[in-house]
């Protein structure tokens, strides 16, 4: 069978880091694995090791939308999966084409993709109940335990380092999220008092800075999040969001 992988986060990316070794540990005597990469090859070490994971690694970051479609079913891939949904650098129109038979939506997305060219969506039990099917126009497809793998190669720190070390306080819970920092949500943090709260952020959206404080007064709200240049405002749903 051929499987093929659409994304823009073959790259030193959370969903690239969380994919690598599953590309690796693919059994080639059963499944031929391409991987279209919807932005340039990354030099990196990174780069290099996720590009040889799969047996086709195709750059198409300067091809047109029909241009990819065409080589996917040129191809002959059986069964393609979107490792994007709608998140940044995304090519969804890939699959409003049907280059592949089956088509499939998994990792880089959980929500339903509301489209009626994706078939499946990989997901487990835990993120995606049962109930929850009325919502989705794709079928879950569980996987057995986590819908989410993960990279055993990675080096892991011999000690995990001190609060001190972080510029944490010793005492107080503490929320993280490595992500930009308009993903962290203040209703997260409700109900926790102000003394135990601790926050601190660093992000490459922000151009590395890094903001720390306790309690709400860290918090700013009606700042919109950061976008990409030429994608629209959102409207509706940006009260929801702040940032630190």
């Amino acid at each position: 069978m051929r499987v093929g992988f659409v994304s823009s986060d073959l790259r030193d990316h959370a969903v690239g880091h969380l994919l690598v070794e599953c590309l690796e540990r693919i059994d080639r005597s059963r499944i031929e694995v391409f991987a279209y990469s919807l932005l340039p090859r990354e030099v990196s070490a990174f780069g290099q090791r996720i590009a040889q994971a799969p047996e086709h690694f195709v750059d198409c970051s300067l091809q047109a939308t029909e241009d990819v479609a065409r080589r996917i079913r040129g191809d002959g891939i059986e069964l393609l999966i979107d490792l994007n949904g709608y998140t940044t650098h995304a090519k969804s129109e890939i699959f409003a084409l049907r280059p592949s038979p089956v088509q499939l939506s998994w990792l880089g997305y959980l929500g339903t993709l509301g489209a009626p060219w994706y078939d499946y969506v990989i997901t487990d039990r835990f993120v995606s109940p049962s109930a929850a099917q009325a919502n989705f126009v794709e079928r879950f497809l569980y996987l057995p335990d986590c819908y989410c793998p993960s990279d055993t190669k990675r080096a892991v720190a011999k000690r995990p380092p001190t609060r001190g070390e972080c510029a944490l306080p010793e005492q107080g819970l503490v929320f993280c999220c490595f992500n930009t920092s308009y993903k962290i949500w203040r209703e997260g943090s409700q109900g926790v008092p102000t003394g135990k709260r601790n926050r601190r952020v660093q992000s490459a959206s922000r151009g590395g800075r890094a903001r720390s404080g306790s309690g709400a007064a860290c918090l700013r709200p009606a700042r919109e999040p950061a976008r990409a240049p030429g994608t629209p405002r959102a409207r509706g749903s940006v009260s929801r969001h702040h940032t630190l």
